[in-house]
């Protein structure tokens, strides 16, 4: 939401007058500015993207009688592959964490990555959420705000416990409060997620991009290399396409040059 609104910041700027009163051209020509710019693809596709939003609102609202970005295309994101962690890193990174109360806070939020958890349902978790430990599984609030529950390992959950019996009391419902709490309505927030995350990347002497959701793509790889059939892995995932989980099938190297082996073997040609 905060790239939308400065995305459409950065249109009121480049225009110069009411978005309102904006034609066809103007966007057009504010779509050649920024690849004039040299702005990434992925930043002129996003930003177009949020200005067709924009005017098919304005439209369906009536503020406009017609829409001028109808016919404006975002340019074709080329998919990249995911960056995901080997197994020497991920317990790198798990041997970085202290075992103190942060520590143990931390522990628990990089074990929900590893079980798929976006950053922001990591967030969104409170106390009430874990209601349901006894039998293996937590309740997660999905984008959108549908709930499910989602199985834990027995390593997530003796962390979850441990982070439950040191964190400090305070009147707010998150599950994960900064330390020390502050105020009734306090909750740790992705940001700082992140940055806790790439601290202990860092500290594991990880020098390639990672972020909090490369703890994702890892368990989803992981499950890719160890055969678990993608329809599975779409499943854990909550993807709404199979096409967005099929990339790690073309990420899961190892297994594909066993296969490949094993073919020229029976060739006889290895």
């Amino acid at each position: 939401m905060e790239a939308y609104e400065l995305d459409l910041r950065e249109l009121c700027a480049w225009l110069r007058k009411d978005p309102l009163e904006a034609s066809q051209e103007d966007l057009r020509a504010f779509a050649a500015a920024m690849d004039r710019a040299g702005l990434s693809v992925a930043t002129r596709a996003r930003r177009t993207v949020a200005v067709r939003q924009f005017y098919r609102w304005l439209l369906r609202t009536g503020r406009i009688p017609i829409d001028p970005a109808a016919d404006l295309e975002p340019p074709r994101v080329r998919r990249k592959l995911p960056h995901f962690l080997t197994r020497d890193e991920v317990r790198a990174i798990l041997q970085a964490i202290p075992g103190d109360a942060r520590g143990e806070r931390d522990r628990a939020i990089v074990l929900l990555g590893l079980h798929g958890l976006r950053v922001g349902e990591v967030v969104r978790l409170d106390l009430g959420d874990l209601a349901y430990m006894d039998r293996g599984q937590i309740r997660l609030t999905r984008k959108g705000g549908s709930q499910v529950l989602k199985e834990v390992s027995g390593e997530l959950r003796l962390a979850l416990e441990s982070w439950l019996r040191l964190r400090p009391p305070c009147p707010s419902p998150a599950l994960f409060v900064p330390l020390p709490p502050r105020g009734p309505g306090c909750r740790l927030s992705a940001r700082r997620i992140e940055q806790m995350f790439r601290e202990y990347a860092g500290a594991a002497g990880i020098s390639k991009p990672v972020s909090f959701h490369s703890l994702r793509h890892s368990i989803a790889t992981a499950m890719a290399d160890a055969g678990i059939p993608l329809q599975e892995i779409q499943d854990w995932l909550d993807h709404a396409s199979p096409a967005t989980t099929r990339i790690y099938a073309r990420v899961s190297r190892d297994r594909l040059r066993e296969a490949l082996r094993a073919g020229m073997q029976v060739l006889g040609l290895e």
